[in-house]
């Protein structure tokens, strides 16, 4: 056995003031310790779109708050995962959004890599770092703003998903509202690294 091969499965306690889903989607956040003395995973709902690398699938059972339960980081190990609704198809992007332990298509964090049954699918890590989207409002330069996500499978044809992004404009000049845009994730953030001023 390989000593440095990290464990399939991570025991974490439920930190988010509610029960956890089987199979829900866990936003990692840190480390608790134990009365006994042992350290865990401290895991949260998710409040994030999509994910880079910062989340994992619960187990089998529901986890009641302040509880412990053990996790899956499905990197190289396919997991099943709980999604909404839809019909997830193997190679399509789903992940979470704030506020739900459920998968959402178009999203992005998980790749899905084999058949799903009414509620869940099997799934593997692929962090979204970036995506296309639309200023809401004009996004100075040097400042922050809310960036509208938009998805599809068609370049050209893509609509707005109903799901916004705080981004920043490291840029030296503003971005007005009626300009596509490309975000990346860094610094753990989102940042404006493109835009194309369109009409």
């Amino acid at each position: 056995m390989n000593q440095f091969a990290p464990p399939l499965w991570q025991e974490f306690r439920n930190e988010a003031g509610e029960e956890i889903p089987a199979y829900g989607i866990l936003r990692l956040d840190g480390y608790v310790t134990l009365p006994s003395g042992r350290i865990v995973l401290a895991a949260k709902k998710p409040n994030t779109y999509g994910s880079q690398y910062l989340h994992a699938v619960n187990g089998p059972q529901k986890i009641a708050p302040q509880k412990t339960g053990i996790c899956l980081i499905p990197t190289s190990v396919p997991g099943w995962a709980l999604f909404a609704s839809g019909s997830p198809q193997p190679g399509e992007r789903w992940g979470p959004i704030s506020g739900s332990w459920e998968l959402k298509q178009h999203v992005g964090g998980f790749r899905i890599v084999g058949e799903s049954n009414a509620t869940r699918v099997l799934v593997v890590q692929a962090a979204i770092m970036t995506l296309l989207g639309k200023p809401d409002a004009e996004i100075a330069a040097g400042t922050s703003g809310t960036v509208s996500v938009f998805h599809g499978t068609t370049a050209g044809s893509e609509t707005d998903s109903g799901q916004n992004i705080t981004a920043y404009n490291r840029s030296n000049v503003d971005i007005p509202e009626t300009t596509w845009v490309h975000a990346s994730w860094i610094s753990e953030g989102w940042e404006i690294h493109w835009a194309n001023v369109c009409s």
